[in-house]
């Protein structure tokens, strides 16, 4: 039989989570690596769309990595990352992926946890506690209720339960709840030589939360280099001119982000399961001569643009 060390994995979920482990009362987080378990379920806010939701899976296995990204520079918080990818030959079969190596990976499978209990977190009916039951196949554990946007705030508690399985055991945790993120930059410039300070509201109780930064400008044309930053949720990031005008050397694409996420995490010591628990906010870079578009006809006249390419007037 298979070891019991399955986990909940949020979908489309690419930030690393990570906290200190203060002690607030409340059930403490645990701080864990990427590779002690295989993911989490999330409850995410979502302040581009002003919405809330909550979403996860459990695998019996890790995922396949058929990309990593190497660090290539470094200023305080803040990585420069580029992306690596694998060749197999002969090439992988289907359920497979080729990863770190050079080797076929087969991609795990997905497994009922029984009834999971989500509980800290406001629906539209006024309700604070939701369950859940694996759906289909792919066992996908998602809340039928719809969820406030404004579900949970500082000073509650964000709680998961599961019941278990025969081949997998029960598991509860906590996290303190967080603040929605606001930030206080009034947009955000990239200039070549000069750096980007960042600033937003820190929480009223420090060192529960961390921030996570991401910064790509070229993701409409296929990312090929990006600015990662987890930093301590103090309400400032200041990142480095040098940093960013090495990032503008591979190239830019339209509609260049800056995606920034206040998280906090907890790990079940047995199951070596997950809660995460995130505010999301994103933003365009506004970046002088750039004309974001979406097809040619978003492009302005008279400048001598031909074409729409990579998301971008050219």
């Amino acid at each position: 039989m298979k070891s019991f060390l399955y986990c909940l994995i949020a979908a489309g979920l690419l930030t690393i989570f990570c906290n200190d482990g203060s002690d607030t009362g409340n059930s403490p987080p645990v701080t864990t690596t990427p590779t002690e378990s295989f993911g989490a379920m999330t409850v995410t806010m979502d302040c581009d769309h002003s919405s809330t939701g909550a979403v996860g899976k459990y695998y019996d296995g890790p995922n396949p990595q058929p990309k990593v990204w190497d660090v290539v520079m470094t200023d305080g918080d803040c990585k420069l990352i580029v992306p690596r990818t694998f060749t197999c030959d002969p090439p992988c079969t289907s359920g497979t992926a080729c990863v770190e190596g050079d080797t076929c990976m087969s991609y795990p499978n997905p497994v009922d946890a029984g009834t999971i209990t989500l509980s800290g977190v406001k629906t539209k009916e006024g309700a604070t506690t939701v369950t859940m039951k694996a759906v289909g196949t792919a066992k996908i554990y998602s809340p039928a209720e719809e969820i406030e946007f404004l579900a949970f705030a500082e000073g509650g508690t964000v709680s998961v339960h599961s019941t278990g399985t025969a081949l997998l055991p029960s598991f509860s945790m906590s996290v303190p709840a967080i603040s929605k993120i606001n930030v206080l930059n009034n947009g955000i410039n990239l200039v070549r030589g000069q750096p980007i300070n960042l600033r937003w509201e820190p929480p009223v109780t420090p060192g529960n939360s961390m921030i996570h930064v991401l910064i790509d400008i070229t993701y409409h044309g296929g990312t090929k280099a990006e600015i990662e930053a987890e930093t301590p949720d103090d309400g400032s990031l200041d990142i480095g001119a040098p940093i960013l005008d090495k990032l503008q050397d591979y190239g830019l694409s339209g509609y260049p982000k800056i995606e920034i996420t206040r998280h906090i995490q907890a790990m079940d010591a047995v199951t070596k399961m997950k809660l995460n628990v995130e505010s999301f906010v994103s933003y365009e870079l506004l970046i002088d001569g750039l004309h974001s578009c979406d097809d040619f006809t978003d492009c302005p006249a008279g400048m001598g643009f031909t074409s729409c390419s990579a998301a971008k007037c050219q």
